[in-house]
């Protein structure tokens, strides 16, 4: 590619040229290099060429098609301040062309297309697209073209490697820590109590942890999008994450099927509560920091906290909010000194 791929947030695209905009809009096995050409020309003749990648093989399997294409586009032309733009659509990217122009003729100065799709058939291809097999990425490639010669292997490795890069970014919110310890043998313990299904188990850690996996089953074709939670929890529930989680541990030099109440030692403790009634309206996880490191956390695995109550909890007066944990008096008494100064959880 002549110019530099920009990305910006969940937006990636090249741009050359200032001008009228024309936005080129690629196939299903087309590649940004594709319009090199296009590109290289139109943005020397007072053109400003813009090359979206489209999110065919991001977007919800369910979710993949030419309408919320479109509405990528359009959300992308606002992302740019574009209010009106030349549409140049290429086989899927025809497709979209068509039915955005449809829907916003007042946003397109004009529509090309080449060997665009949607003129007689309506789906995206006559055949589901096996991402994984070279050789029907690379006759997919030639069908692109006018002269099957100009998919090269170059090209086609390109896009062969671009429709199986499977990279997923997962955002949560970090309003609290997940699960109830802060420290080696208190969180080791959450742990344990999630795949030995106790009854004091962290249902949050519980959740995002089958979330996670379950994102992993689905990333790598284990099971259709949708399904992998389910199936992530059906492994703790019958006990099957936990044997390997076992397994892991004893190859390791571990004990066998340690028990998730055998973690943690008699220590120190010392238990803060409410000072009034209300509710949780804001957890300071740089404060569960300063008094954990005070109690001797993480250096001593013993050492941490135990939290009682979550973000936006309602609390009584004397209310036990979270437990401390210390193998020494001293490093006990510098958590509660910590504690008295960064106030983690705000009760209103």
């Amino acid at each position: 590619m002549s110019s530099k791929l920009i990305e910006d947030g969940k937006y990636s695209y090249v741009e050359a040229g200032e001008g009228q905009p024309i936005i080129v809009l690629h196939g299903l096995m087309g590649a940004l290099s594709n319009f090199d050409g296009v590109l290289n020309y139109f943005s020397e003749k007072s053109y400003k060429v813009i090359i979206p990648e489209l999110p065919i093989y991001k977007l919800p399997l369910l979710k993949t098609n030419v309408k919320n294409l479109s509405k990528f586009l359009k959300d992308f032309m606002a992302y740019k301040k574009i209010d009106k733009a030349i549409l140049l659509g290429n086989s899927l990217g025809g497709h979209i062309g068509l039915y955005f122009t449809k829907l916003n003729p007042n946003n397109v100065t004009a529509l090309v297309l080449a060997g665009s799709s949607g003129l007689y058939e309506k789906s995206m291809g006559d055949t589901y697209p096996k991402r994984g097999n070279y050789e029907y990425i690379k006759a997919k490639t030639e069908e692109v073209f006018y002269d099957p010669a100009i998919a090269t292997k170059e090209v086609v490795d390109e896009i062969f490697a671009s429709v199986n890069d499977r990279v997923k970014v997962i955002k949560t919110l970090a309003k609290e820590p997940i699960g109830r310890g802060i420290g080696p043998a208190l969180e080791a313990r959450d742990i344990l109590r999630v795949l030995q299904q106790h009854k004091f188990r962290p249902l949050d850690l519980e959740k995002k942890s089958c979330k996670l996996a379950g994102e992993l089953l689905e990333l790598n074709g284990y099971c259709r999008r949708g399904r992998g939670f389910d199936i992530a929890k059906k492994q703790i529930q019958k006990n099957e994450a936990w044997k390997k989680f076992n397994q892991i541990i004893v190859s390791q030099g571990g004990k066998n099927n340690w028990n998730s109440e055998e973690v943690m030692q008699e220590v120190e403790r010392y238990e803060i509560h409410a000072g009034n009634n209300g509710r949780i309206k804001f957890v300071d996880n740089a404060a569960i920091n300063e008094v954990c490191m005070n109690l001797g956390a993480p250096i001593d695995k013993y050492a941490g906290i135990h939290t009682h109550v979550r973000y936006g909890q309602n609390i009584k007066k004397g209310q036990k909010l979270y437990t401390m944990y210390a193998t020494s008096p001293e490093r006990l008494k510098l958590g509660i000194i910590a504690a008295k100064d960064n106030i983690i959880f705000e009760v209103v």
